[in-house]
């Protein structure tokens, strides 16, 4: 029977809601913890052992850190960034720097399913498909992804270890990152995990459509206290089979600030949501909570004291029918009631639409 990958990911579906920022921080009068962020660049011996802990973790087995010479060079191919792959080496696997571009194997597309699935498997057999785990830190964007691209590209096993495994496997996993001292983030915590099932769809010849689940989405939204970090995540994807097929985190290390590092609010959410609903009349309003406003502002002081945050959904009309326009985020002081918000992404009224322009 000939199966065909129709989709290769839906649209996931959570099954698990992140934990609500506790009532008492919205009243007027609550002491809110102050963050304190390392956005600093790692230094070089951080980025060599930052990419072995997350290679071992794909691999599933201890990796080296990144020898001297390798992230050096690995630095200097692109500045501000570090790429590096996995290879097989005499003594084991080490890390090496990432070329620009590395071509895969070229596979004959001619011929059935059945006869294009046997050369894929041929060509992947080739090589250790532990060859394929790449690493990836962007020391100015505060991201890093390490991916299994041997993993991630597979759709054809059979194998489901179920939600409760996959979930076992992803707390070891963010285990093993809040331990190692190159990874670790005082934010990242297990409590108020975000759980999504990737689908995927298949169709016999001629037969029903087949959907079922391709991997486990675990995110952790980095924190202090109950305080959520705007743009700030770690994001673990464990394949159906149990391997791990990714692993993102973004935002800079973050925690709370030394002592006695509060604020007093001095306006409750509910006047902020008033204040944002006037001052955005033709908009659907999503109250968010509290955040530290990490990507709305470049100042890490300023990010540091959290803020009322709200969606904004401008609404209009296009021959005729109702059409939303993109969304925007707003920030509030919860300090002062009449500070001007901060407001991501950026409003720039020179944008035409087209960098070409």
């Amino acid at each position: 029977m000939k199966t065909r990958n129709v989709f290769a990911l839906l649209a996931t579906a959570s099954f698990a809601a992140a934990a609500a920022t506790p009532a008492e921080l919205s009243r007027v009068g609550a002491q809110l913890p102050l963050a304190q962020f390392r956005s600093a660049a790692p230094s070089p011996l951080a980025v060599a052992a930052r990419a072995g802990t997350l290679a071992s973790l794909l691999a599933g087995s201890e990796v080296p850190a990144a020898a001297p010479d390798v992230t050096a060079r690995a630095l200097a191919l692109q500045p501000q960034q570090a790429e590096f792959v996995l290879r097989s080496a005499p003594g084991g696997r080490a890390l090496a720097e990432a070329p620009a571009r590395e071509a895969g194997p070229r596979i004959e597309r001619a011929g059935s399913d059945t006869e294009i699935a046997a050369r894929l498997r041929a060509a992947s057999a080739v090589a250790d498909p532990a060859e394929r785990i790449r690493v990836l830190l962007d020391l100015r964007g505060h991201e890093t992804l390490a991916l299994h691209g041997a993993v991630a590209d597979d759709y054809t096993s059979e194998m489901d270890i179920g939600p409760a495994q996959a979930r076992a496997v992803f707390d070891a996993a963010l285990q093993r990152l809040q331990a190692d001292a190159a990874t670790a983030s005082d934010g990242r915590s297990a409590e108020g995990v975000q759980v999504q099932r990737v689908m995927q769809a298949e169709q016999a010849a001629g037969g029903p459509v087949r959907t079922r689940v391709k991997a486990y989405r675990f995110e952790v939204p980095h924190a202090v206290g109950a305080i959520p970090v705007f743009g700030a995540a770690t994001v673990v994807t464990v394949h159906r089979t149990g391997q791990l097929a990714s692993i993102r985190v973004t935002g800079p290390d973050v925690g709370a600030a030394p002592q006695r590092g509060s604020i007093r609010r001095a306006v409750s959410a509910d006047a902020l949501e008033q204040r944002a609903r006037a001052e955005h009349p033709n908009a659907a309003i999503v109250p968010l909570g509290l955040r530290y406003p990490w990507q709305a502002t470049a100042s890490a002081a300023l990010a540091s004291h959290p803020r009322e945050a709200f969606q904004v959904l401008p609404r209009g009309e296009a021959d005729g029918q109702p059409v939303n326009g993109r969304a925007r985020y707003v920030f509030y002081s919860v300090e002062d009631e009449r500070a001007a918000p901060l407001v991501w992404p950026r409003p720039n009224p020179g944008a035409t639409g087209d960098e070409r322009r």
